[in-house]
């Protein structure tokens, strides 16, 4: 009791003896599957599928882990949730990538529009919708919200290009927000093309709002109640990282009580800095997450890291960055650092 012996029997079948080899072993078995380098699996997250309560994996995962084990989850002692049903063809795949490009294109692309009145009210509206989009998620899964959250993305970028002042402000936050879901939904969904989520983002940090300015509104709204808007405010403060007010405030965003979404964008925000900053608030907030679905999503947004400095022929930069941090002050910083730069022990 208490252990997923079907997944650990299947992992020693093919000769992966430990869970830290299984985890490398199936990270490098999906970029070679999936042809994308930046399919993780962390040691973390294989031991939690060797536990008690090893939930279920993301679709894209799934088949990775059919394809290196030839059995599918639910044959391997996973948790199969209602409604599963087994991808056994791969050709939808490339059919959502083109959807998703045809979706955010729009607010990648500039050119007129025929102007409109745009009424201020929109904004809550869409603010009280995408509220209602991700508790569906929780219920629905992926695939049934994407054309609806992707149409009102839509609509919300050809809203922006009418309103003028307040309302184009007020629209600029909520289209960050949506962008980011729907970068969520596709992730998701095993269809991960990260570079457009953040268009709108980017459009917003350009645009404070009078008497405030961004720092000030990105420190406001990481208070706010709603997922959405922490997320971009933990993407917008990784730019300020560096400032003594703004740390603590990372690192409870990095470690948001209520949703993993807000830890994953914070952290990505951080990481793409690509200095030592940022790698150290998120090493930091990983030694001190005690939940283990915030570690798990950290713990991925660091090897995801790794494999990212590697790919651009970064690694020496990497293993300075490691250095410095192994002899930091902080002893989780230090502990964290050390666990990464240890041969066959990353996360």
């Amino acid at each position: 009791m208490g252990r997923n012996d079907a997944l650990r029997a299947a992992r020693l079948r093919v000769g992966w003896r430990t869970v830290e080899q299984a985890a490398i072993k199936l990270t490098e078995h999906g970029q070679r599957v999936l042809d994308d380098r930046q399919f993780t699996v962390s040691a973390r997250t294989w031991r939690r599928w060797e536990g008690e309560r090893p939930g279920w994996p993301s679709e894209e995962t799934a088949i990775v882990i059919h394809d290196a084990l030839g059995r599918w989850p639910e044959d391997l002692g996973f948790t199969t949730p209602l409604g599963w049903i087994r991808p056994e063809h791969h050709e939808e795949a490339d059919v959502k990538r083109r959807a998703f490009m045809s979706v955010t294109a729009a607010a990648l692309v500039a050119g007129p529009m025929a102007p409109q009145h745009v009424d201020p009210a929109l904004i809550t509206y869409f603010q009280q919708q995408l509220e209602g989009h991700y508790r569906a998620d929780m219920f629905l899964g992926p695939h049934d919200l994407i054309g609806t959250v992707s149409a009102q993305y839509q609509l919300i970028d050809k809203l922006v290009r009418s309103a003028k002042g307040e309302t184009r402000r007020g629209l600029l936050r909520v289209g960050a927000a949506y962008a980011a879901l729907v970068g969520w939904l596709y992730q998701d969904a095993g269809v991960l093309v990260s570079s457009c989520t953040i268009s709108l983002q980017a459009v917003w940090l350009c645009e404070p709002g009078p008497g405030m300015d961004r720092l000030t509104a990105a420190l406001r709204d990481s208070e706010s109640e709603s997922w959405s808007r922490r997320a971009a405010a933990g993407r917008q403060l990784a730019a300020w990282a560096e400032r003594e007010e703004v740390g603590p405030v990372l690192e409870r965003l990095l470690l948001d009580a209520h949703d993993t979404a807000v830890t994953q964008e914070t952290a990505q925000a951080l990481l793409e800095r690509r200095d030592l900053v940022g790698l150290r608030a998120v090493l930091a907030a990983l030694s001190r997450a005690e939940e283990w679905w915030t570690a798990d999503q950290l713990d991925g947004e660091v090897f995801g890291y790794q494999s990212w400095m590697i790919a651009d022929d970064r690694t020496d930069e990497f293993v300075d960055q490691l250095a410095r941090l192994a002899a930091d002050q902080d002893k989780g910083v230090r502990d964290e650092a050390l666990r990464m730069s240890r041969p066959g022990k990353q996360p």
